[in-house]
């Protein structure tokens, strides 16, 4: 059940989606982002991780996150600050890097090789270790720019 605020009447009206059998609607100020609640999940280098969602059909617009997971805080980043993930794939010093997704209609999967950033602190690529970040995925069903 939606909270009762006329904005969130808008916001479905704008994005025309039947959110029916969703459990959770997570927003942002102005727009329905992901369907089901978004959740973060541990990786490995070279693995393969799947997120459920309750679209109902294959999702358009995916948004990849990173979020610091590590106390001590990590490349810069302090623990909890989110990071947003672009695909990609690279060859850095005869190491790939990279991912790729792979949306279903009820799944995203999340295809890693080894991910990269930019460190906060020093502006320079810094390989992310599996030990200090969670990923996660926002989608819908209609691209949102």
């Amino acid at each position: 059940t939606l909270p009762s605020s006329p904005n969130y009447g808008q916001i479905l009206d704008v994005l025309d989606v039947d959110f029916s059998g969703c459990t959770t609607i997570v927003t942002n100020k102005d727009r329905a982002k992901f369907c089901g609640q978004p959740e973060v999940k541990s990786y490995t280098n070279g693995s393969t991780v799947e997120f459920d969602h309750e679209l109902g059909q294959s999702p358009k617009d995916i948004s990849c996150y990173a979020v610091c997971k590590n106390a001590a805080g990590a490349m810069g980043y302090a623990l909890g600050e989110e990071i947003k993930l672009s695909p990609m794939v690279a060859l850095v010093s005869g190491s790939d890097y990279g991912f790729a997704v792979e949306p279903t209609s009820t799944k995203v999967k999340f295809h890693i090789q080894r991910l990269i950033a930019t460190n906060k602190g020093s502006y320079t690529p810094s390989a992310m270790n599996p030990a200090d970040w969670n990923i996660g995925v926002r989608c819908s069903r209609r691209y949102i720019p």
